[in-house]
């Protein structure tokens, strides 16, 4: 595992703010790289995939199964 220059406080700060503004605008306001906002957005979501709980699922509802066939 590579050593990280950020700590996990700073990059769900930065993931949180990628929602908000694109990478780009985010690495400007907060005077960073894209690549430091890249990898930010890559700990948290891996973080979250690595965490996740579904636990059992006995239904799917109509929105979801149209959400899936990409219909709005």
């Amino acid at each position: 595992m590579a050593k990280r220059t950020l700590t996990k406080a700073y990059m769900l700060f930065l993931a949180r703010w990628a929602r908000r503004l694109s990478w780009k605008e985010t690495a400007a306001v907060f005077h960073t790289s894209w690549g430091k906002v890249f990898d930010a957005v890559e700990h948290v979501v891996t973080f979250g995939l690595e965490h996740r709980a579904l636990g059992k699922i006995d239904a799917i509802g109509v929105d979801e199964i149209q959400y899936a066939k990409g219909h709005k």
